[in-house]
């Protein structure tokens, strides 16, 4: 079978499979490599954690045993990473499409396995706006696919969707590309291309969202790195909300949230929790974190963007002004 080279993030992966979401790599060698087969995988390790959706139901169960790790996508796939070698081995069911394979390497699994690697990553969504990147964590349907990809429709590009990779860089945080696409259900896809926006394949057979990317539709993609300057947690508004409100996080708060959104595969690792821990405190001391609630009403996406601009203004403002003070 022949094998193809593709760059994710600052990675270079090979794959058995077409990955036509990512870039293909013309040089430099895999630091990651991906088998695919109909088998079932046989493995006697012990099952140490269950990552579980807001209904408490559990998606993904995680396994080890020495440099192996299991990641189980119940009636989906078996993924077996070697972490020593790299190795990225999928055991599909039977029924399960090609597509929903993808989706599950590029959008759970990679993240999980670059963790490994002592990468950092985020659960959230990234926009560049004046000044740099902005970010919107929150809990998976809290919107924050639909929020980045609205900005696109005042001229601001996606960094990344549902995913960041953060970095230091020589002077400031910064944060990395993935690759370009968003993914959106069809009445946030209304509203960022219009009723009549193309008819595009769902992400998964067992998820309704579609992919939006730049070929499809006229959306802008960030391919550079940028330096993040502001995150914001999409929490749930309050009983009769009709408003759109923001509210700084002091940091000590922030360091919570920041390690409850972070991907993190192996929660036995004391020594990588303890580094995740230490830049993550950095990070929170860095990088600014608000609290943003709205009403999920489409009606108003206006007046939540127009908060988030003014949100970026107002802390860049004050941190002009504390430089000429």
């Amino acid at each position: 079978m022949a094998q193809r080279k593709y760059r994710i993030w600052d990675f270079i992966l090979q794959s058995a499979i077409e990955l036509p979401e990512l870039e293909p790599a013309k040089t430099g060698g895999p630091q990651f490599t991906f088998a695919f087969s109909r088998r079932k995988l046989k493995f006697e390790g012990t099952w140490y954690h269950s990552f579980r959706l807001m209904d408490e139901t559990a998606w993904l169960h995680a396994a080890k045993s020495g440099p192996e790790y299991v990641l189980r996508f119940p009636d989906l796939a078996d993924f077996l990473f070697c972490s020593d070698r790299g190795t990225i081995i999928c055991f599909a069911a039977q029924n399960a499409p090609v597509a929903s394979i993808r989706h599950l390497l590029l959008d759970q699994v990679l993240p999980l396995v670059l963790s490994t690697r002592g990468k950092f990553l985020l659960h959230a969504s990234c926009v560049v706006l004046p000044g740099g990147a902005v970010g919107f964590i929150g809990e998976s349907g809290r919107g924050k696919s639909t929020l980045a990809a609205s900005f696109s429709g005042l001229g601001f590009p996606i960094l990344t969707d549902d995913c960041i990779l953060v970095e230091k860089g020589r002077n400031r945080i910064v944060a990395v590309p993935n690759y370009p696409g968003v993914r959106v259900w069809s009445d946030s896809k209304a509203l960022i291309l219009g009723r009549k926006g193309p008819r595009l394949p769902r992400v998964a057979h067992y998820l309704w969202k579609q992919r939006l990317t730049g070929e499809s539709t006229r959306i802008q993609f960030q391919r550079t790195r940028v330096p993040l300057t502001q995150l914001f947690l999409l929490a749930l508004p309050e009983a009769g909300q009709s408003d759109v409100r923001t509210e700084a996080i002091p940091p000590q708060r922030a360091v919570v949230e920041l390690l409850k959104y972070a991907f993190r595969l192996d929660v036995t690792d004391e020594r990588k929790l303890s580094q995740e821990f230490f830049r993550v405190v950095e990070m929170a001391n860095s990088i600014p974190l608000a609290f943003l609630t709205y009403p999920r009403d489409f009606a108003r996406i206006g007046l939540v963007q127009e908060a988030v601009l003014e949100h970026v203004r107002d802390r860049r403002r004050n941190e002009n002004s504390l430089l000429c003070a």
